[in-house]
């Protein structure tokens, strides 16, 4: 969780909590639908104590976690009855592991938008370490907010908002053993305006995996093709979704675009250094040697590394690149390169 919305709640703990209890908590006359009568309940991000206190009220075996001490210290101040109910954790790595595997049901209220996408895949691992076999996740997520820097995405109090499309939340937790149940938008309880949420019903299946796991490793293990090409492209997605997530388009019946022309960025880069070797190597089957079917990106890569031989090699190209044109003898090389990685891609 961004530390600097932590330390936003520490300083402010009591005026938010204020403003959480002057309203109904939005899952009220839902968590008897939502989640099992009498199971375990799990409320990470507690805040003011509003939810976890209507779980215990309701019948459910309710415990909270909450990153901001001062905000724990306002929900035990508030609810009396929450006193031994909140532990501290924090969000992805920080959460006490002899709650591993004992939930039958975990509430993410309002939390997941504190995340940075750095931390955003470890942290739907620990939630799901969390949960028993067959639990529910509620994730609610803000999908409007007109208050936000388009820069850095935190609103006016410096709070990390970051707004993610509802297909890249669903498929986040479906690739690691989810499935999405129900999925609902809501107004905001605190009446302002410019601001909506969407609320989405997960159940766990128990370390099923998911359909793109098993594709990824048919690729790698089953995939008849002999060439390099099928890891230079999963090398690439992760890489892009590791460090240019931003770049990728997500699309609301679930797929996900990303711009060809970023893949052949990083194939260019991955390559280089084979094509720049001294030592030949191969890099599909037919390839042996330099006159027998050499791969379709070898000669136009070849190229453009001879270019700049003595100017830097790769570090000196990818500088060019992304700080200034590329000089006019290079840019026409560039592109028929371009173009043919985006070719070799496609095919």
């Amino acid at each position: 969780m961004d530390t600097q919305t932590i330390d936003y709640y520490n300083q402010n703990a009591a005026s938010v909590s204020a403003r959480y209890e002057s309203v109904e908590s939005p899952f009220s006359a839902l968590l008897p639908y939502i989640f099992e009568r009498g199971g375990r309940v799990l409320d990470v991000g507690c805040g003011s104590g509003r939810d976890l206190s209507l779980l215990l009220h309701r019948g459910f075996d309710a415990v909270g976690i909450e990153a901001a001490p001062a905000l724990a210290d306002q929900a035990i101040s508030i609810h009396p009855e929450l006193t031994g109910k909140i532990r501290h954790g924090v969000l992805p790595h920080d959460i006490p592991s002899d709650l591993f595997g004992t939930f039958d049901g975990i509430l993410l209220s309002a939390v997941l938008m504190h995340i940075p996408d750095s931390g955003l895949f470890d942290t739907a691992i620990e939630l799901r370490r969390l949960l028993k076999p067959g639990g529910t996740l509620l994730v609610s997520i803000p999908v409007e907010r007109d208050d936000l820097s388009c820069e850095t995405d935190r609103d006016g109090r410096g709070r990390l908002m970051v707004l993610r499309p509802v297909p890249k939340v669903k498929l986040l937790f479906e690739r690691i053993g989810f499935e999405t149940a129900a999925v609902w938008k809501s107004a905001d309880v605190l009446g302002r305006r410019g601001v909506a949420w969407i609320s989405i019903q997960f159940i766990y299946h128990g370390g099923g995996r998911a359909p793109s796991i098993d594709r990824i490793e048919g690729i790698i293990n089953r995939d008849a093709k002999v060439a390099t090409y099928k890891l230079a492209l999963l090398r690439s997605f992760c890489d892009i979704a590791q460090h240019e997530s931003g770049i990728v388009r997500w699309d609301e019946d679930g797929r996900v675009g990303i711009p060809i022309e970023a893949v052949a960025e990083k194939w260019i880069e991955y390559y280089w250094p084979l094509i720049e070797s001294e030592t030949f190597i191969p890099q599909i089957g037919g390839e042996k040697t330099h006159s027998l079917k050499p791969s379709s990106i070898r000669k136009p890569l070849a190229q453009l590394v001879s270019l700049y031989t003595g100017r830097g090699g790769l570090g000196g190209f990818i500088l060019e690149r992304d700080s200034e044109p590329l000089p006019d003898e290079i840019r026409s090389t560039y592109r028929r390169l371009q173009s043919t990685v985006q070719t070799a891609i496609k095919k």
